[in-house]
């Protein structure tokens, strides 16, 4: 198997033509991608997340932003 995706990854690309992905790929990539840089939580939902923190007496996390 390891072989075939080596053969896939290694086939040029139409031009114009995306990648050759194989499944879970995509999703390996976005969660390399937040853990290295985080993710997005809006301000609503980081405010309810606060409220319930200081309801269970409970540390929230630090924040980048």
């Amino acid at each position: 198997m390891e072989s075939f995706l080596g053969y896939l990854k290694d086939t040029p690309v139409a031009p114009g033509a995306e990648p050759v992905r194989v499944p879970g790929e995509g999703g390996a990539g976005t969660s390399a991608r937040r853990h290295r840089e985080g993710i997005t939580v809006r301000a609503f939902t980081w405010d309810a997340l606060r409220r319930l923190a200081d309801d269970l007496d409970v540390a929230m996390p630090a924040t980048t932003a």
